[in-house]
């Protein structure tokens, strides 16, 4: 049952991501789900590591994939990943048991690191070179 919840639960957040609209800025697109704006920005008038990844799905789920890795990078692969795990979770879950394969859990620590450390890489870029 969790499976299912899983794979659900990617499905709709990529659902909801396609119901946006991009920002132009290339953040601050969570604001339309009614979330304030991001208080990294409003205290310290720079963006945080997770800036951007809202648009970045918006974007991906639209098909632009070079706004989505400019908005934020680590964003577009967790977005990617999240496409290519939920259906994946949702048919095993509901199959009770693993379609195609069962899950690596080194190789799914590795990605997320991975994910991580671009993520962390393009914020410490944008704070030292492109400051909002």
């Amino acid at each position: 049952m969790l499976i299912i919840a899983g794979g659900a639960v990617g499905i709709f957040l990529l659902w909801t991501a396609f119901c946006l609209s991009p920002s132009e800025k290339g953040f601050g697109t969570h604001q339309q789900l009614g979330f304030p704006p991001c208080t990294v920005v409003e205290f310290f008038n720079m963006p945080c590591p997770s800036c951007g990844m809202t648009t970045s799905w918006a974007y991906l789920t639209k098909g632009n994939l070079t706004a989505a890795f400019r908005s934020n990078a680590g964003g577009a692969f967790l977005g990617i990943a999240t496409f290519l795990l939920s259906p994946w979770l949702l048919v095993s879950g509901l199959k009770g048991t693993w379609w195609i394969a069962a899950p690596d859990m080194v190789a799914g620590f590795y990605i997320l690191l991975g994910i991580t450390i671009v993520t962390v890489v393009q914020w410490v870029i944008w704070i030292n070179f492109f400051p909002i």
